[in-house]
């Protein structure tokens, strides 16, 4: 996860992802960059024989104005559940 064009930018640096354990999570300022982030994910784990989960994936938008944001992020053909909270 080395493309520092896609990410938040925070404090001058940008940042694509936080990782705790075996969870990652993808950040970005748009649903395009995410889209982009997740499929590179997605791709660089298959390589490794790794799946990631349509299940227990899910996507959030954060933020000021949120209320009404509603973004399409898909893994392979599923469309990812968006949420309101982050558990």
């Amino acid at each position: 996860m080395d493309d520092n064009q896609v990410g938040v930018r925070i404090s001058g640096s940008v940042i694509s992802n936080l990782r705790y354990a075996h969870d990652i999570s993808l950040l970005a300022d748009s649903d395009l960059d995410l889209q982009a982030l997740v499929n590179k994910v997605n791709k660089t784990s298959g390589r490794f024989g790794l799946q990631i989960s349509s299940s227990k994936t899910e996507v959030q938008v954060i933020g000021r104005d949120t209320a009404q944001s509603v973004i399409h992020v898909k893994l392979d053909n599923s469309e990812l559940k968006q949420t309101e909270d982050f558990v």
